[in-house]
């Protein structure tokens, strides 16, 4: 439950890397969108430059969200390690708890089993006592 609960937030934070790798992509388009525009209603010169940093703020963008894409992948991967070691867990937790119910239910068959036997003896045993007790007063009325 622990390890599921782990995944699920590990989950959730990929997403929200996800989203803000969305925003920054939006920024980037809007930010070289906005300085090409401006590029546009300057010089020939002046034009060339700005659409090097915009390209430049451009790659720069796109290296933040290769960082965070390398980022979501080492999550989504721990998260998958995760899950499988919690799978295995869940796997091994069941077989000890099928193991452990067969064991009881041995246990359980053999003290039936021994119950019926001491049953039996305690039987034998009382019958015995009482023919040898009856065999004694009747040896005991002879005698009399």
């Amino acid at each position: 439950a622990a390890a599921e609960a782990e995944a699920t937030k590990a989950r959730q934070e990929a997403e929200a890397l996800k989203a803000k790798l969305e925003a920054l992509k939006a920024a980037a388009r809007e930010e070289g969108e906005r300085l090409s525009a401006e590029a546009a209603t300057r010089s020939k010169a002046s034009e060339a430059a700005a659409q090097a940093q915009a390209e430049e703020r451009v790659g720069a963008v796109q290296a933040r969200a290769n960082a965070k894409i390398a980022e979501l992948q080492k999550a989504f991967a721990e998260v998958a390690a995760g899950a499988a070691e919690a799978r295995q867990v869940a796997q091994l937790s069941k077989g000890r708890e099928e193991a452990l119910t067969a064991t009881i239910k041995e246990l359980s068959t053999l003290a039936k089993d021994q119950r019926a036997s001491l049953s039996v003896a305690r039987r034998r045993f009382t019958e015995e006592l009482d023919d040898e007790l009856r065999g004694r007063v009747a040896d005991a009325a002879d005698a009399a």
